[in-house]
């Protein structure tokens, strides 16, 4: 993919698409809270932008592998540049009201649903169903270039013009990412051409598929419980950061800058430490290393000692995600790609919003420093119990090996 002109260009439209979740993920915490929000209140714009998952996750699947690629990809990111558009015209006037914020939130996130279901197919009609975990390497590698880039971004814009104009950037990424994939000359094929089905049928094959194969089904409920335990570590995590560690926008950028560039030094060996240890392995130990990070995030006091713990942390999460969606998808075939993919992302983000929503009701009784240790203690009691369950999918057959190509007559035209 990273090879050709419009395989380059798929990948910087992931990149400037990343970006902007990067610059949304400083800027609009910090507007709630300049608003006169409550943590709980900053806390509920991750969860905000995760529920469409659960709205349109299993729609958005069967779209996607029904549908053009480009066609959904463009339609959604210009959707997105939109929406991002309103706050920045708005503080013209004033600072918009929490709930315009978290309406806004969950519309961009709803774009983003239909972005992601277009890739899912694109990426497996690239890389084949024996190289799943490196596709998702290269796709997350883009991600983390941009997820870099965009929290230092967002740290600055805000310490400099503040955050409601801060968001103008996240509007114009959206807007290059649209350009990017407008720009695409290879015209990319649905996947699936035989026996076109209704909507309803298509979406129950892709969660048939998802109970009945067991790597599947185990990974997704072990990642689900683990974000249900400890999604709330990244929802408030600036809330933590600027007010309990006491950190400027400028620095808060800078962890969460440092944390995604970790993420994309390790993305590279992430395929072949898979192969050397196996990915049930790395997956049961990155459960457990979110866990101890998350506790340090809890008790750290300054600068360096957020630092030493919220990098680390971003890092196996961002880790655990590639592992995770790399396995999910080299287990489907090609014809279920973006079904499945949608549906098992809509399942983990489900119990992300879930988790974080909780989270974000705990810091009024409990308070942040309580909550994150209550969540690093879940967490943990989430990797030892699941570990067992990972691991023995080891002894299971492979199926990238016996999947071999992909089936005649899906997408294969994105170079």
């Amino acid at each position: 993919m990273p090879r050709s002109r419009d395989g380059r260009l798929l990948l910087a439209a992931q990149a400037l698409d990343a970006l902007a979740i990067g610059v949304a993920g400083v800027a609009l915490p910090w507007l709630v809270l300049g608003a006169g929000g409550s943590h709980g209140q900053a806390g509920l714009v991750y969860s905000a932008t995760i529920v469409p998952y659960l709205v349109f996750g299993l729609p958005a699947g069967a779209l996607g592998d029904r549908s053009s690629p480009r066609a959904l990809m463009l339609a959604s990111h210009a959707a997105q540049a939109l929406c991002a558009a309103v706050i920045p015209l708005w503080t013209i006037t004033g600072t918009p009201p929490v709930g315009v914020i978290l309406a806004l939130a969950f519309a961009i996130g709803g774009g983003r649903v239909f972005a992601d279901s277009a890739t899912f197919g694109a990426v497996a009609s690239i890389v084949g169903p024996e190289h799943f975990t490196e596709g998702q390497t290269a796709l997350s590698a883009a991600w983390g270039v941009g997820l870099f880039a965009g929290p230092a971004l967002g740290g600055v814009l805000v310490a400099g013009v503040g955050p409601g104009y801060a968001l103008a950037a996240e509007a114009g990424a959206c807007a290059a990412a649209a350009l990017c994939v407008l720009a695409i000359r290879t015209p990319l094929r649905r996947g699936q051409v035989e026996g076109e089905v209704g909507s309803l049928a298509a979406i129950g094959e892709g969660l048939r598929f998802i109970v009945r194969e067991r790597g599947i089904a185990t990974y997704t409920v072990v990642i689900c419980a683990s974000s249900l335990a400890g999604a709330g570590a990244y929802g408030l995590l600036v809330p933590l950061l600027r007010d309990h560690v006491g950190l400027p926008a400028g620095r808060v950028g800078a962890i969460l800058a440092a944390g995604e560039l970790s993420a994309l030094a390790v993305a590279p060996l992430v395929g072949p430490l898979s192969r050397r240890f196996g990915a049930a392995r790395l997956i049961a130990a990155s459960l457990a290393g979110s866990a101890l990070a998350m506790a340090g995030l809890g008790l750290a006091g300054g600068f360096a000692a957020a630092c030493a713990v919220g990098v680390p942390f971003l890092m196996m999460q961002a880790l655990l995600t590639i592992l995770v969606i790399g396995e999910r998808q080299r287990r489907a075939p090609a014809e279920l790609q973006s079904r499945v993919g949608s549906a098992g992302r809509m399942a983990v983000l489900s119990a992300v919003a879930a988790g974080s929503a909780l989270a974000s009701a705990l810091t009024g009784p409990l308070g942040l420093r309580t909550v994150y240790l209550a969540m690093a203690a879940a967490s943990m009691a989430v990797a030892l119990v699941g570990a067992p369950f990972i691991l023995r999918l080891r002894s299971l057959p492979d199926p990238a090996a016996s999947a071999g190509a992909a089936p005649a007559g899906t997408s294969s035209s994105v170079p």
